[in-house]
C-alpha cells in the first residue's frame, strides 16, 4: 500500500535546522500517527510523503516558508500581568493557552517584568529552513474509528492552536490562533515543539 487520501500514516522522524542541529525527535516515542490529506501536516511535507510505500525513507528540505512560516514580529505581544489567573506560577518558556472571546492559541511566555508579560505567538521553529529525516514504518486504511478520533481531538482543541501552529495555510490541526487577551495557564495540547504537524 501507498500513501494517499483516505490512509492513516505512521512515520518516524528527525528534525534538523540546515546545520544538522537536531531540533526534534520521534525517536523516544517511536513514531507519530496522521491522516493523510485531511490538513493535518505541513503541506510540502505531506506532498512528499504522497505515493510513498512502507519502509521508504526520504529526507525533505523545507524552506521557513513552506515549513513554520517566517517570524512575524507582530505576533510578540505584551499583556498586563492583572489578565492572568496564576500569574505568580508563570515561567520563561512556558507555553499558554490565551483568548480574546472569539478565537485562541498557544503562546510562549518570553518576558516577565512588573507590570507586563510579553507572550510570543510565533511558531518556535518559524523563520528557519528545516530539514525532516523521515520512515515510513506503516500505511493502512483510514478507518471510522481514525476519523472519529480526528473529529473529537479537533473539537477538544479547536481553536486552540496546538502545536503553535497560527494558520492552517500553515499545516496547523486546529486552525488561527491570532488574538490575545485574557490568559489561562495550560501546557500545548499537541507538544511543544510542532513536528511535522505544524
Amino acid at each position: 500500500m501507498n500513501i494517499g487520501d483516505k490512509t492513516t500514516v505512521v512515520i518516524g522522524y528527525t528534525l534538523k535546522d540546515t546545520e544538522g542541529n537536531v531540533l526534534e525527535s520521534t525517536e523516544e516515542v517511536g513514531g507519530v500517527t496522521y491522516l493523510h490529506g485531511q490538513g493535518l501536516m505541513i503541506p510540502k511535507l505531506e506532498e512528499a510523503l504522497e505515493g510513498k510505500a512502507e519502509g521508504e525513507a526520504l529526507e525533505v528540505h523545507l524552506t521557513a516558508e513552506e515549513a513554520y512560516g517566517a517570524r512575524d514580529e507582530n505576533m510578540v505581544v505584551k499583556i498586563p500581568k492583572t489578565e492572568f489567573e496564576d500569574v505568580d506560577t508563570l515561567a520563561i518558556g512556558e507555553d499558554i493557552q490565551v483568548h480574546d472571546g472569539q478565537t485562541g492559541g498557544i503562546m510562549t511566555v518570553v518576558e516577565i517584568g512588573d507590570e507586563l508579560v510579553t507572550l510570543d505567538g510565533n511558531h518556535p521553529y518559524s523563520g528557519r529552513d528545516v530539514v525532516f529525516d523521515i520512515l515510513i514504518q506503516t500505511i493502512r486504511e483510514t478507518s471510522q474509528e481514525d476519523i472519529d478520533a480526528l473529529q473529537a481531538h479537533h473539537h477538544d482543541h479547536e481553536g486552540c492552536g496546538c502545536g503553535h501552529d497560527h494558520s492552517e495555510s500553515a499545516g496547523g490541526c486546529c486552525g488561527d490562533s491570532e488574538g490575545s487577551g485574557k490568559a489561562e495557564g495550560g501546557k500545548d495540547c499537541c507538544g511543544s515543539g510542532g513536528g511535522c504537524c505544524g
